[in-house]
C-alpha cells in the first residue's frame, strides 16, 4: 500500500441538530438540516478514524478496435473504468455501478508528462436536479488531469507519456515496473484504518558533500513501517532541504549526516534551536570512520544547548515500540552506539546504511530488520516529543 501524506483531522466545530418538539412543522429546509446532521456525523467519524481510498474494483481496461463502444474511444487513447467502490477523505462513497469509457484527450508535449485518472464524489445538492424528482442518486465524476489528485479525489491509475510522441496507451510487460504509455497502478491508495502517528522527515543539505549519503535508505525505512508498526505512518516521500527552507518546522525529524563537518554558521544554528524548541528532533547519523564529522556533531549539539549522553537501561529509545537490550551491529560488525539528550539523537555507526540494500547484498535479514525497528523507535520517540511539546504550546 502506498504511504499517504499527512491526513487532515476533522474540523473542530460543534454539531447542531434540530430541536424536535410537538407541533414542529417539518418542511423541506428542516428536513435537509436533519439529513445534513447525520451525514456530517458519518463524515466526521470516517475522517477521524479512517483514510480514503479504493474499497474494491475500479480496474482499467484498454479499449481495443473490436470493442463494443463508440468509435471515438478506439484510437488507442481510450480506457474503460470497471465497476467499483471508493471512499473519499470526508467519508463520501464513490460508487461506479457499470463500466465507464474515458478518452485521454491530451496532446504531445516537449517534456514527458503524467496523466492521472481520478474519481470524485458529486453531491446531488450541488447539481442541477429537477425539483419533481422524488429520489436523488448520489453521483460520481471520472476525470483525466495532468495535475496530481487533490485531497477529495481518488487516483485510479496514472500514465506517463514520453516527450514529443503520439499518445498511445499500452499494457506493461511487467505490471510492477510500468514504462512510458503504460497503465500504472502502483500509486492507488486503499481505504483503511487511519494510522495514529504520522511522521514527516527531511534530510538536511549542508556544506559537507556527503550530506546525501543515505538519502535513498530513508525511503527503505518508511516503506518498512507499515508492516512492522502499522500505528505509525511516514510521509509519502523524504524531503532533501537546506536549513533555510521556510517549511523546516513542518518536519518532525531532521536527518543529518556527513564525513567531515556539520553545521557551523551561527544563523543556521539559531534556526535549528528554534526548530528544536517546537518539539522537532535532530537525528545525527555518524558514518563509519567519519571522526571529523562525529566531533563536529558533538560540538554542534553543545552549541544547540544539548549534552549528549549514552542511553540508560530504561531509555525510551530502547523500549518503545520495540525492546532493545543490545543495539544492532553496524557494517563493521561493531554494535551501534547512541547518545541522546531530549531532542537531539546521535548514532555512531551509520544506522541508515542498514535500512536498505548494500552494494554487495551482504546484509542479513536480521540486520536489516533490527536496524529498521531501531529506526522506528527513533521516529516514534520523535513523534511523542513533537506531539507533547505542541500540546503545551
Amino acid at each position: 500500500m502506498i504511504i499517504m501524506s499527512h491526513l487532515p483531522n476533522p474540523a473542530i466545530h460543534p454539531f447542531e441538530r434540530l430541536n424536535a418538539t410537538d407541533g414542529l412543522l417539518i418542511n423541506a429546509e428542516r428536513w435537509r438540516k436533519v439529513e445534513q446532521y447525520h451525514r456530517g456525523k458519518q463524515n466526521f467519524h470516517y475522517q477521524a478514524l479512517h483514510q480514503p481510498g479504493i474499497v474494491c474494483g475500479l480496474g482499467v481496461k484498454l479499449i481495443t478496435p473490436d470493442s463494443q463502444v463508440p468509435k471515438v474511444f478506439k484510437d488507442g487513447r481510450g480506457i474503460q473504468i470497471q465497476p467499483g467502490i471508493a471512499i473519499d477523505l470526508k467519508g463520501n462513497p464513490i460508487i461506479v455501478p457499470k463500466p465507464q469509457n474515458l478518452h485521454i484527450n491530451k496532446r504531445p508535449q516537449k517534456d514527458s508528462f503524467t496523466v492521472y485518472v481520478v474519481a470524485d464524489y458529486r453531491d446531488p445538492d450541488d447539481l442541477d436536479v429537477a425539483a419533481t424528482e422524488e429520489m436523488l442518486q448520489e453521483k460520481f465524476r471520472l476525470d483525466v488531469k495532468v495535475r496530481p489528485p487533490n485531497d477529495l479525489e481518488i487516483e485510479i491509475c496514472r500514465i506517463v507519456f514520453p516527450a514529443n510522441q503520439d499518445i498511445k496507451i499500452g499494457l506493461a510487460q511487467d505490471i510492477l515496473r510500468p514504462g512510458y504509455n503504460h497503465l500504472d497502478f502502483r500509486h492507488r491508495q486503499l481505504a483503511s484504518i487511519k494510522p495514529i502517528e504520522t511522521v514527516k522527515i527531511a534530510q538536511l543539505r549542508h556544506g559537507d558533500q556527503a550530506y546525501g549519503e543515505n538519502f535513498a535508505n530513508l525511503d527503505y525505512l518508511f516503506k518498512a513501517i507499515r508492516g512492522l508498526y502499522p500505528q505509525l505512518q511516514g510521509c509519502e516521500s523524504v524531503a532533501l532541504i537546506p536549513i533555510s527552507d521556510p517549511k523546516l518546522k513542518e518536519y518532525d525529524v531532521l536527518y543529518l549526516t556527513g564525513k567531515n563537518s556539520t553545521i557551523k554558521d551561527p544563523r543556521e544554528i539559531a534556526v535549528l534551536q528554534e526548530y528544536l524548541a517546537t518539539g522537532g528532533v535532530l537525528l545525527i547519523d555518524g558514518l563509519l570512520d567519519a571522526n571529523n564529522f562525529n566531533q563536529s556533531a558533538l560540538e554542534l549539539a553543545k552549541k544547540l544547548g544539548y549534552a549528549l549522553k549514552p542511553l540508560s537501561k530504561n531509555h525510551y529509545l530502547r523500549r518503545e515500540p520495540f525492546l532493545f537490550a543490545a543495539l544492532p551491529q553496524s557494517l563493521s560488525n561493531q554494535p551501534l552506539q547512541i547518545v541522546c539528550d531530549r531532542n537531539v539523537v546521535m548514532v555512531y555507526g551509520n544506522l541508515a546504511s542498514l535500512w536498505g540494500l548494500d552494494d554487495q547484498l551482504s546484509l542479513s535479514r536480521e540486520q536489516i530488520r533490527s536496524a529498521q525497528e531501531l529506526g522506528i523507535n527513533i521516529l516514534h520517540y520523535a513523534w511523542k516529543r513533537r506531539c507533547y511539546t505542541q500540546l503545551q504550546q
